[in-house]
């Protein structure tokens, strides 16, 4: 009889008191999914242990290479940072540019059959908010790979990101670097300031005949992430400074819209006061926009620099 720990194709049955769970040779059933597999995996852990005993880990597993992505915002970091797609072993089925690696998984779970197979040195994944899967945590111990990851909700989180897989050696140092400068610029102003429609600066884009995306509200703050997805067809940033406008400036034109954006610059003290020169702040930012180009339908949103 062998009595292992078996972390892959492991299947929830109806008890049998003249089998043991262990007696099951492993790879005879299809691997379960997701947290289906982890509770078949903790209970057969737990059953080896009441039952089966007497036998030691198995050693990692020799050959290990290549590079293993659960998650589609990781592989194409990876890429992007000039990774070959070669070297990646496993992929989500969202994942782009890798289509000859074969699907090992989702953010939610992973095909333990198929990662082993694969024998990748590292694995990266982007774990939900219930945590890290337990099988992966369990492969990593049985297989030896190196298991990274975290979450990916703003810009320091991809910072991170980048930060581990530098550690790793993977990619281009330089495409890395050129990266991390443009990802701190980005976390530099993040987050901005944004005037609502319900705000005075909302009242004058209103005034000039444009479409405030920020939408009702007062003052908030935005992530670079939100303005983004707001697409705004012009930005006005309202800066108190010439230097603080430029900077707002150069940094927004460096993002990646989703669309042609124009950044116009608004320097004016004034603006920040809702006082009787409110008139004068509306001329400026009328000059600011060609006329032509105001209509209701166009959007528009205002940072405060």
């Amino acid at each position: 009889m062998v009595a292992a720990p078996v972390l892959y194709g492991v299947m929830l049955r109806r008890p049998n008191p003249r089998r043991r769970p262990c007696d099951d040779p492993i790879g005879t059933t299809r691997p379960a999914r997701g947290r289906s597999l982890a509770r078949a995996v903790a209970t057969c852990l737990a059953l080896l242990g009441a039952g089966c005993g007497g036998s030691e880990a198995e050693p990692p597993v020799d050959g290990l290479e290549g590079v293993a992505s659960l998650s589609p915002a990781i592989t194409t970091t990876l890429l992007d940072l000039g990774v070959p797609a070669t070297d990646i072993v496993g992929r989500t089925p969202w994942c782009r540019g890798v289509d000859e690696a074969p699907v090992i998984g989702t953010l939610e779970g992973v095909d333990a059959e198929l990662l082993v197979q694969v024998r990748p040195a590292t694995v990266l994944h982007q774990p939900p908010a219930t945590g890290t899967d337990p099988v992966l945590l369990g492969l990593r111990d049985r297989v030896g790979f190196t298991l990274v990851g975290g979450r990916l909700d703003g810009v320091a989180d991809v910072l991170a990101l980048l930060d581990e897989i530098g550690t790793l050696e993977l990619g281009d140092p330089d495409r890395l670097a050129t990266r991390r400068r443009a990802l701190e610029e980005i976390a530099a102003v993040d987050p901005v300031g944004v005037a609502g429609e319900d705000t005075f600066l909302g009242e004058l884009v209103r005034a000039i005949g444009f479409r405030n995306v920020a939408g009702p509200g007062g003052w908030r703050e935005w992530s670079i992430e939100t303005l983004l997805r707001a697409a705004p067809e012009r930005v006005i940033v309202v800066a108190t400074s010439s230097e603080g406008g430029e900077r707002m400036h150069a940094t927004l034109s460096g993002l990646e819209w989703s669309g042609p954006t124009s950044i116009m610059v608004l320097v004016e003290p004034d603006a920040f006061e809702p006082s009787s020169r409110m008139p004068d702040v509306l001329e400026a930012m009328r000059g600011l926009v060609p006329q032509e180009a105001s209509m209701p339908s166009a959007g528009s949103v205002v940072p405060d620099a």
